[in-house]
Formats: structure tokens, sequence, C-alpha cells
């Protein structure tokens, strides 16, 4: 896809221009997920209303550590937030943005879930989840770069993407969700 080659394109610039690279801005790498329900719902998430971005609705997800690649990161991200467990071999690719955040630009790479075990719960304090239909999610306020990723998960849900492992969708029964 493009935004790898895009991603590659900048490592390639870091080795080959090193004396540039000490005075690029630090790189932040964010993993978030567009989690859809078996009836197509997607799944937001609120930050808690102290800190960056507060009270924002966001695509669950978070950084990625030192030593980690992006899907298992993702995978880490969603247990720890909302206590579900995902297979990275079941998530998505749909594109990637990037946005100043302080001193820093935030990459944000944005994968498609169709498949996780667990009930999903708002496990951070003073955070919340809604499910909504992805064409409203332009109602909900949302940082820089996860309002850039919205229109990129429109056009892949317009496309016809959808589960990677034939026959399986949604999410488990029993998932609760705030409106």
């Amino acid at each position: 896809m493009d935004y790898i080659y895009n991603l590659a394109k900048l490592g390639k610039h870091m080795v080959n221009n090193r004396s540039s690279v000490q005075n690029m801005p630090t790189i932040l790498c964010v993993v978030a997920a567009a989690l859809i329900d078996q009836t197509g719902r997607l799944m937001l998430q609120r930050r808690p209303t102290h800190g960056v971005h507060g009270g924002l609705w966001e695509f669950p997800g978070g950084k990625v550590e030192h030593g980690e690649s992006a899907a298992p990161a993702l995978a880490r991200e969603l247990r720890e937030e909302l206590g579900i467990i995902i297979d990275p071999g079941d998530l998505q690719p749909i594109g990637f943005a990037d946005a100043p955040l302080d001193a820093r630009n935030l990459i944000l790479l944005l994968y498609c879930c169709y498949r996780w075990t667990g009930m999903a719960a708002a496990l951070q304090p003073g955070a919340q989840i809604r499910w909504v239909r992805p064409e409203d999610a332009h109602a909900h306020p949302m940082p820089p770069a996860d309002r850039q990723l919205r229109a990129a998960l429109l056009r892949f849900l317009a496309a016809g993407a959808g589960p990677i492992h034939t026959g399986i969708t949604g999410s488990p029964t029993g998932s609760k969700s705030l409106t």
C-alpha cells in the first residue's frame, strides 16, 4: 500500500541524511483499530478529560513500544485498554495519518478488525466507549490524526473490504454498547 511505501521512503531518507535527522522532530508511532461488530457498527473510545486531546473520541489503540511491531502492539493495547484479545493476523491495514503533537510528529496507523474475543469495556479511568455507524463517526469530535482517517475508513468499507477469514464476522455475542 502507499502508506507502507511512504514510511519506507522516510526510513531511507533518515538513514541517508543522518545530519538532518538530528534536527527532525521525534516521531511517535501509534496504532489504532477500527473495531467493527457483526451489525456493522464502529467502536469509538473517548479519552479521559485530562491530558492531551482530553474528552475527544478516537479509534482505540496506543503507542508502539521500543522493539514492538505494529500489529502485536495493537493487540497489546486493545487488551490493556478494552480487555479484548485479538489475533494480529486478523488486522487489515486501512491507512495512516500524521499530525504534529507538541514537539513530536505523530504517525497513526489504522487497522480494521472484525474479530476479537471478550466483551469490550473502557478499562482506563475516565474513558468511555460507544458503538456508532461508521458514517456517523463525524458527529464525534476527534483528534486531528483520527479525523484524517475517518474518510479512509469509509472508503475502505465502501470498497467492500470485509473480514479476511471467510465466514467469520462481528464481535462476540453479548457485546455492550453505550449510546
